[in-house]
């Protein structure tokens, strides 16, 4: 569990796979096949599952994506290194899927769910004290030389891009959200704590998309709490939102005025648009979009890829691929939404509905949710899959809007 925190959370780092083509390069993963810490801690996680026989049906739901995967890079795409690095990356990702639904079940009990909670809590407080640093000027955990050209000044925490940190704690908040309606107060309060925290250093790092979803998560978190017993909770979340936004007017009116304004975002979809209606089914292959794309497109050639996640998965894994990639995600959304329909979600069924929704702005105006952020993304959402539910009173959840004959929360 420790490792899986320490490899997502604070460093992704490579073990082996490092090449010098990876300076300047964007792409998903890296120019050759990377072993990195987060590979190593899904892996183990997945074959303590195995071993302990934990794999639950629910993990079928990579299967599609995994089948797609091995043919077309045996039968339909170049191989080559870049190819076979995107091909791992998103095996890796798709493997925490499995990763999440097998540690929401290890967590149904109280001392594992503590146990996360702390380390998410450190992990969280220690990114905030970086970018507390990083701000005030002190040069520590430096950006990727490509990134401090175009984004240099902004704190990025231990990651080399200033709008990963966002992501990462957008994630990680989504995870510790059925926790605040935990039965045991200290749960509720380290969970509370961890949002609390996560709001000051993504602000902090200056990503408009980032802040808005994070902004999204709570505030749809908030109005699906009971109001009957969360009034003062609600107002209290809204009035302090608020006040960040007042306080960091600053930082956003800077942002607007010199960032980029969507001209290039425009740009880039039509590129991605017009390389999908060449290669609707085979793509470009995994990480190599800016190559094969930038045929197209000069300023796709020079390094940029679409400005969005769904249409560079599209474009790079065709439409099928792109489909069966996302199916878990897909899997997750409707059996969530069926649920709050029906009145009968349970607290992770409501995490996972405001999670897909605040990723939203993300994933439409960037691609760095198929890059280092996507295993975090998909163990997040297999968590939220597997989190055990058992039946409660009629007045311990439900909706704001209405109650339901049966409500869900997680075991503890």
């Amino acid at each position: 569990m420790g490792g899986i925190i320490l490899s997502l959370v604070l460093f992704p780092r490579t073990i082996l796979g490092s090449s010098p083509f990876d300076t300047g390069r964007s792409g998903i993963s890296g120019y050759e096949p990377r072993l990195m810490t987060y590979t190593v801690a899904i892996i183990l996680v997945v074959l303590v599952a195995v071993v302990s026989r934990s794999i639950r049906t629910s993990a079928l739901l990579i299967a599609p994506a995994c089948i797609f995967l091995t043919l077309w890079s045996q039968f339909i795409w170049r191989g080559t290194t870049q190819e076979l690095a995107g091909s791992l990356h998103l095996f890796v990702a798709l493997l925490g899927w499995v990763a999440g639904i097998y540690l929401s079940r290890l967590t149904s009990h109280r001392r594992e769910l503590r146990a996360l909670l702390v380390l998410i809590l450190l992990a969280t407080a220690f990114q905030l004290l970086v970018v507390i640093v990083q701000t005030a000027g002190v040069p520590i955990f430096p950006q990727s030389a490509g990134s401090a050209i175009y984004e240099g000044g902004r704190a990025n925490g231990t990651f080399g891009h200033p709008s990963t940190l966002g992501k990462i704690l957008l994630l990680t908040s989504a995870v510790v959200l059925p926790s605040t309606v935990s039965k045991q107060r200290s749960i509720r309060n380290m969970s509370w704590w961890i949002l609390g925290l996560a709001v000051p250093a993504t602000v902090l790092t200056e990503s408009r998309a980032n802040a808005l979803s994070l902004g999204i998560l709570l505030v749809g978190w908030v109005v699906l709490l009971p109001t009957s017993q969360n009034l003062g909770k609600k107002i209290t979340i809204v009035a302090g939102l608020g006040l960040v936004v007042f306080l960091s007017a600053g930082i956003w009116a800077e942002r607007i005025a010199t960032g980029e304004d969507g001209t290039f975002r425009a740009h880039f979809t039509e590129v991605a648009l017009a390389s999908i209606s060449l290669m609707p089914w085979s793509g470009t292959g995994p990480n190599s979009y800016v190559e094969v794309a930038g045929r197209l497109d000069a300023l796709t050639a020079s390094g940029w890829p679409v400005h969005n996640s769904f249409l560079l998965a599209a474009a790079e894994l065709g439409i099928a691929g792109a489909v069966a990639l996302f199916l878990p995600m897909i899997a997750l959304a409707l059996r969530s939404a069926i649920r709050v329909l029906a009145l009968r979600p349970s607290p992770s069924d409501k995490a996972a509905i405001v999670m897909t929704i605040a990723i939203l702005p993300i994933a439409l105006t960037g691609w760095g949710m198929m890059s280092d952020t996507l295993p975090l993304w998909y163990f997040a959402a297999g968590y939220l899959w597997g989190a055990p539910v058992a039946a409660l009173p009629k007045d311990q959840g439900g909706l704001s809007l209405g109650a339901s004959k049966r409500l869900h929360q997680p075991v503890e």
